[in-house]
């Protein structure tokens, strides 16, 4: 300790007592109040050769009085845990400690167990230490009596000792057996060589406060710069409190380079607990790894950095999560985690940091939350900081797209071999809900693994192309053991290591792929059926009209067991059985993630032209849980005819994966949601993009005579109204399809005033080539407004809403929000390419919408849970309406309407007319036979009469 020279052969011990004095350096006496200190070395209490005489006590006690009266502090030493040795010493100690208070003196004591190696001794031993106590009391009480002390009633009324911090054990000083053992390392003086190394020894142990640290000279760590390997130490704790993130990459001028690990273990050692508090929070948000257990390697004993810990809180959000605050706030100490391990046995060529810092990182961040060899100064090898364990967390944001787990985790990290730190892997193994060891040779070192009852929970990670590997060692290994070869880089290796988050959505993929080749293959067999049947037998209409529906409904796909999950769900949650109800409660969470994920939901039901509203409306709530509480969403929708490259255009435009294949047509209506990116967010407005794709209007299927306007107009009337921005696609320049398909917006749109709501309108004319078509087709252009204002008018006097109402008074147009994008294959498939000139015109419309969403006002900008009420409050007044819808276009409704009219004239005047002569023939029946009035001659006259007056 003070490195003296006190004799110490076994064969020759110390008679006595001496003294010894030791200088202090100057920098240390104004900390430690003096010039000198006194050591004194004694002999043994109950010494053999005192054993048999009559005034053994006498000489124990009188020389336990003379060492503790001169002393300020007094070491008791006690061989291993021997409770009789503790207790037969201390009955000679507490007497002495009660007679030092007559010479007004109340020195400290502390007690040092030898031949301890036991890292968990300190803790293990807690409730010795209190009975220990205990014991000191009683001895106390029953020297006071003796001593005729009455106000002495406790141990510590004469001694200042603490259990915990008075407490100390010391491993054995050998390692091995004499004369060839070696000192223990653990007896080394390695930490206090390192201390003076680094110029750490004036503030170890626990010296260094967060006051101490402030008052460093600022001039010299101003560029993060240690010019001496003594300034490193206080250089990178002032970067850290910066939170600088590369604090660990900062290192001096001088040759010897020093690990970040062991300038973190020396740190925190030389700490004082506050300072440690300070400096594992600052660690988390630069999300380095913290202590768990901080060894110290001169007693191999490991300290336990709860108290450290304590200042850190967490917000995270798991996927998990139903309430509707959407996270969790919690100090981590308190917060119960799963906690998973990684340890090292004997040689191992993978690093086993850096593939768990792969694990803990997502594809779009990557941070070296453990130091491993390929960072800086990470391959200078550990002096200190071997028996380190580290850990960090993982806590998920609630956003699938980035997140590696779905619920909050644990990772610890221990430092060094599991042979040489058997206690640490032995409260790892405990603690642990997994534990992965890194060895390339199993060998008779897998003993150690043998004595730990988790081999559930061990998993064994190798490489098989490492020299040291035996497949046959690991083959009778009874666990779990993942191998890494050739064909597995670091990246697939820690896949494997974590939790696969992306089973669902292979599983999902794996499914549209296989139920698109069954639908293909089925078609295929249908159409040529279809084919032979035509041309075969032209007149079995009903056989033709029962293989179109075949076809028609021969598309599966995993939008209609999507659908028929909100079915499944509409029907339970309005059942009366809260059993049932809880089985399915989860639906709407997964479904939300599976949008998170990129996953389209149907918003309308293609077959029933219906919107499942209590599915739709959870799915919504819960996607708003799983964003931030205040996202922002803006809305694009396309319509227009079938097969005009709706679902192409969206996909080229955003990305997404809408069908497109036109032997399968869109059927109901389809959104999808887009991520803004965090930097672009600011600009415009908003978090995500909906992305909502149709069917085409003037469909085959819904042409029928009865309703083939209805659905036309009520999915256009819903799109329009839901949308920031409603595309109206177009094929080619066919002047017919824009009538009438601006006949069925149009109204739609004049609706939407109703709701006061003014969306905006984009033109897209496809497939058009000629680069001056914008140009030419100006008048075109003008014809078409004039169109529009034509039909506005039109109705808007249906709607009574006046006679001067035009389109641009109800939405956001003018002659250049119109669009020309030309083919989308340069030649004829199936060999031909995309076409250049579509990528770029579709490029340049995108560009076009995002300007205008910058123009916007973020007040414009609705929530998830303000789309929501929009969609319900929508689809409410849609279905309320049933006369508009059923007409092809406001002409025909006003047609129909003026038809209306007039023939409720014609049928009032009718009334009228018929009235009056019933009156006149009622009054000349009932005047028939009375005297004086004018007769017919005869009763048949007057029917005949009458007949035919009706005829």
């Amino acid at each position: 300790m003070f490195g003296v020279q006190f004799a110490v052969s076994s064969g020759r011990c110390t008679r006595g007592a001496f003294m010894l004095l030791i200088k202090v350096n100057k920098e240390l006496k104004e900390e430690l109040k003096c010039d000198f200190i006194m050591v004194i070395d004694t002999e043994g209490l109950k010494s053999p050769e005192l054993a048999q005489l009559d005034d053994s006590h006498e000489h124990d006690k009188e020389l336990a009085t003379l060492v503790i009266g001169l002393s300020d502090v007094t070491i008791i030493n006690i061989s291993m845990e021997n409770s009789t040795e503790m207790k037969d010493i201390l009955q000679i100690v507490v007497h002495t400690f009660l007679r030092m208070k007559e010479v007004v003196k109340k020195p400290v004591c502390h007690f040092v167990h030898q031949n301890v190696s036991d890292v968990s001794a300190h803790d293990n031993n807690m409730r010795d230490r209190n009975k220990l106590l205990e014991q000191l009391n009683e001895m106390t009480q029953a020297a006071a009596r003796m001593e005729k002390k009455e106000n002495i009633t406790k141990f510590t009324d004469v001694m200042e000792y603490d259990p915990d911090t008075s407490s100390w054990y010391i491993p054995g000083l050998w390692h091995g057996t004499p004369p060839m053992a070696p000192v223990n390392a653990g007896y080394k003086h390695r930490l206090e060589l390192y201390m003076q190394k680094v110029g750490l020894q004036q503030y170890f142990p626990q010296k260094l406060s967060l006051n101490t640290m402030l008052a460093v000279d600022g001039q010299m760590l101003e560029d993060n710069h240690a010019p001496t390997l003594q300034s490193l130490p206080l250089c990178f704790l002032k970067e850290l409190m910066r939170v600088n993130v590369s604090a660990r990459d900062v290192q001096s001028d001088d040759e010897d380079l020093i690990n970040p690990l062991d300038l973190t273990t020396a740190l925190f050692l030389c700490s004082d607990s506050f300072l440690q508090q300070d400096m594992a929070l600052k660690m988390t948000m630069c999300q380095f790894s913290v202590p768990l257990l901080l060894p110290n390697c001169d007693t191999e004993q490991s300290m336990l950095m709860l108290w450290a810990m304590r200042d850190i809180v967490k917000k995270y959000r798991p996927h998990s999560m139903k309430d509707q605050k959407g996270y969790v706030e919690k100090s981590i100490v308190l917060t119960e985690l799963p906690m998973v391990s990684f340890v090292r046995l004997g040689n191992s060529t993978l690093s086993k940091s850096q593939l768990l810092n792969d694990v803990l990182s997502c594809s779009q961040q990557n941070y070296n939350t453990f130091v491993h060899s390929n960072m800086p100064a990470g391959n200078i090898p550990r002096t200190i900081s071997d028996g380190l364990v580290e850990i960090s967390w993982y806590l998920p944001s609630g956003n699938p797209n980035i997140d590696v787990f779905t619920e909050p985790v644990a990772v610890a990290n221990l430092r060094g071999d599991i042979q040489d730190f058997q206690t640490q892997f032995s409260f790892l193994c405990e603690t642990s809900a997994a534990v992965f060891v890194f060895c390339d040779d199993l060998g008779s070192d897998s003993s150690i693994l043998n004595l730990q009852k988790m081999k559930d929970r061990l998993f064994i990670v190798c490489n098989s192309e490492a020299k040291s590997y035996d497949a046959a060692t690991f083959e009778k290994h009874s666990g779990v053991i993942i191998r890494k070869d050739r064909q597995i880089n670091n990246a697939q290796l820690a896949k494997k290591l974590r939790t696969s988050e992306e089973e669902r959505s292979y599983f999902l993929k794996w499914m549209k792929l296989n139920l698109d080749n069954l639908s293909r293959a089925h078609l295929s067999s249908l159409r040529e059926k279809y084919k032979e049947l035509c041309q075969s037998t032209p007149n079995k209409k009903d056989l033709i009209a029962d293989l179109d529906k075949q076809i028609s409904n021969s598309s599966l796909g995993t939008e209609h067991f999507l659908r028929e999950v909100g079915q499944m769900y509409e029907a339970t949650m309005s059942s009366e059985s809260n059993e049932t109800q809880q089985q399915v409660q989860g639906l709407p969470s997964i479904c939300a993630q599976l949008m998170l994920d990129g996953f389209p939901l149907e918003l309308m039901d293609g077959d029933a032209s219906n919107i499942p509203m209590k599915w739709i409306s959870d799915v919504l709530q819960e996607l708003h849980f799983l964003t931030m509480s205040n996202s922002k969403i803006r809305v694009v929708s396309v319509l227009g005819v079938q097969s005009s490259g709706k679902s192409t255009l969206l996909n080229t435009m955003f990305g997404v994966q809408f069908a497109v294949s036109s032997g399968r047509c869109t059927r109901g209506a389809f959104m999808q949601l887009i991520k803004v990116e965090e930097e672009f967010r600011g600009k415009l407005k908003c978090d995500f993009i909906m992305v909502i794709d149709s069917e085409g209007l003037k469909g085959l299927q819904s042409t029928r005579l009865t309703d083939n306007y209805q659905h036309d107009n009520e999915l256009a009337t819903l799109l329009v109204g839901l949308s920031d921005i409603s595309i109206v696609n177009i094929a080619m320049e066919n002047s017919t399809d824009m009538k009438d398909t601006m006949q069925i917006v149009a109204h739609a749109f004049l609706r939407m005033k109703e709701l006061g709501k003014k969306p905006r309108c984009q033109f897209v004319h496809q497939n058009v080539g000629d680069i001056s078509s914008h140009d030419k087709n100006l008048w075109d252009r003008k014809r078409l407004l004039e169109q529009l204002n034509e039909m506005t008018t039109l109705a808007s006097r249906m709607e009574n809403t006046g006679d001067d109402t035009k389109f641009t008074d109800i939405i956001d147009y003018s002659l250049e929000d119109t669009c020309y994008i030309p083919g989308l294959w340069h030649g004829s498939p199936p060999m031909a390419p995309v076409n250049v000139g579509y990528s770029e015109a579709v490029a340049n419309f995108k560009k076009k919408l995002i300007n205008v969403f910058k123009k916007e006002e973020a007040s414009n900008t609705q929530t998830i849970p303000e789309l929501q009420s929009e969609i319900i409050r929508l689809w409410t007044s849609i279905k309320y309406e049933n006369f508009i819808f059923s007409f092809r276009n406001s002409i025909v409704a006003e047609a129909y309407s003026k038809l209306c009219v007039e023939f409720d004239r014609w049928e009032r005047a009718f009334q009228k007319h018929m009235y009056t002569w019933l009156i006149k023939a009622e009054t000349r029946v009932a005047n028939y036979g009375i005297k004086g009035s004018r007769q017919e001659s005869a009763l048949d006259d007057l029917l005949n009469s009458i007949e035919k007056e009706v005829l």
